[in-house]
């Protein structure tokens, strides 16, 4: 019969239930039961002694204390762990430290210019204080001093840190002790509590925030996942931590998994995790719901990511009269020409009338110029564009300067009408504008051309520009690529 079983395994740490290991212990017993002598439980209460231990066994009460003594000497830590062990058993003088150690910070702060190795020493014997009575498991006590810190800290912050700038890591040092010590006595409503009057009550907002949530995330357990998702939700309800509450979620409750998708759908890396689970399940109709939603709150309109997973699910259920529309809107937000191509290829039966339509609802002068020449290099029509240089205003050449780009396309589809179109638009710009800026913006644009592998073209322009601008030192220096 089993009376009981133990193991150190994490899942039976975390669930306190048999696990694979107890099991497979039971097996073998059962199979080898009568093979296994009988242990003599006088034996187990005999442990061998190491040489170490029966060198001390060995000696007199006077000779260990002398031996303790003398390393106490040597080693800083062990005689703050002596003196720690010795104040626990008076604990009213643990606690006149704590105090004197707010009594030293608030001097500190009180008094300017600010003495750092005051704050650095009344950190570093608090962290000790906490550590050694932590090492000692007397959580009770833990409890206890951390409370006269914390309303010590109540008193600074009202007094000092509400009213004055400090340095932030200063702060986050301040309440950084505080939670680290406060997480390892497992009361969640504790630490929930005083977070939130931190955040809330006290008007103090920490910039110490990802320190403690990744302190909540170290200490999560099956145990208490629950009331770890509640504190990242609601305490820290003004940052970022939705990505957080997702892995937790996944982990200890994958059963509600999508319906946090759903909840914070607005999160870029939430949102492609619902809209992979849906496509899984080939819920198309129900992934066009939930990106427009998400369109409608304005949350991720400008991810082309997701804009392009709107389209291609359209395309893939052959809705024609949204897609046609969807791209039409996008390119009147955006003039983008990857989106006018789109229409150009995806509905060239109704080219005629979307081309009209768009020409009567883009207005304004630079607006319908980029639209023409979007129009002029998908169709591929360099008139259009020398049209446009002819005509061009130039009296704020930055403003134009995009034509230029246009131009350099064009010498894919017709590079000798190009070359002529370019260097009038180029002769313009530089004529009415002598700045250097100017002469590099041209430059820059002659680059690209190179790129696109039309350098003797580039060359014959550069050559030209020189002949009409001799005497312009600046254009020569930024042409001398």
């Amino acid at each position: 019969n089993i009376i009981d079983a133990e193991c150190s395994c994490p899942y039976y740490q975390e669930h306190g239930e048999f696990c694979k290991h107890i099991a497979g212990a039971i097996f073998y017993l059962k199979e080898n039961l009568n093979k296994i002598q009988k242990i003599d439980e006088n034996s187990l209460k005999q442990p061998v002694k190491t040489p170490i231990e029966e060198y001390l066994n060995n000696l007199s009460k006077d000779e260990l204390i002398s031996i303790i003594l003398d390393y106490s000497k040597k080693d800083k830590e062990f005689f703050n762990y002596l003196e720690i062990l010795t104040n626990s058993q008076n604990f009213e003088k643990l606690k006149d430290k704590v105090k004197k150690i707010i009594e030293d910070l608030d001097k500190y702060y009180k008094d300017a210019p600010f003495e750092s190795q005051t704050f650095i020493n009344a950190i570093k014997n608090l962290d000790e204080i906490f550590s050694q009575v932590e090492k000692l498991n007397q959580k009770e006590k833990l409890k206890d001093l951390l409370e006269i810190y914390y309303q010590g800290l109540r008193k600074l912050i009202r007094k000092y840190f509400i009213n004055y700038s400090y340095d932030k890591e200063e702060i986050n040092a301040v309440f950084n002790i505080y939670f680290k010590y406060l997480i390892k006595l497992d009361d969640l409503e504790l630490f929930s509590k005083n977070l939130k009057e931190v955040y809330t009550k006290l008007y103090y907002m920490i910039s110490n925030e990802k320190y403690v949530a990744n302190l909540l995330l170290n200490h999560v357990n099956y145990k208490n996942a629950e009331k770890i998702i509640d504190i990242l939700e609601n305490v820290f309800s003004n940052f970022n931590f939705e990505d957080y509450i997702i892995l937790l979620v996944e982990k200890y409750f994958p059963e509600r998994k999508i319906s946090y998708y759903y909840k914070y759908k607005d999160r870029p890396s939430v949102l492609n995790k619902l809209l992979s689970y849906l496509e899984e399940r080939g819920d198309y109709n129900e992934i066009i719901r939930v990106l427009e939603d998400t369109f409608n709150k304005g949350y991720i309109t400008e991810n082309p990511h997701f804009l392009r997973k709107y389209l291609d699910i359209l395309e893939k259920l052959e809705n024609k009269e949204k897609l046609k529309q969807t791209l039409i809107n996008l390119y009147l937000k955006t003039l983008g020409i990857s989106y006018l191509t789109e229409l150009f290829k995806k509905f060239n039966e109704e080219w005629k009338e979307i081309k009209e339509f768009l020409n009567i609802k883009i207005t304004g002068n630079n607006l319908e110029i980029l639209h023409r020449l979007n129009l002029a290099i998908l169709e591929k029509d360099i008139n259009t564009i020398e049209n446009i240089v002819i005509n061009l205003n130039v009296d704020d050449t930055n403003k134009i300067m995009f034509v230029g780009d246009f131009i350099i396309q064009s010498f894919e589809f017709d590079p000798d009408k190009a070359l002529y179109v370019y260097l009038n638009f180029a002769e313009k710009i530089l004529r009415k504008n002598s700045s250097f800026r100017s002469s590099e913006a041209v430059a820059f644009q002659l680059e690209k051309l190179i790129r696109l592998g039309f350098k003797s073209y580039a060359d014959k322009i550069k050559e030209e520009l020189l002949k009409i601008f001799p005497k312009r030192k600046r254009l020569r220096e930024v042409l001398d690529f």
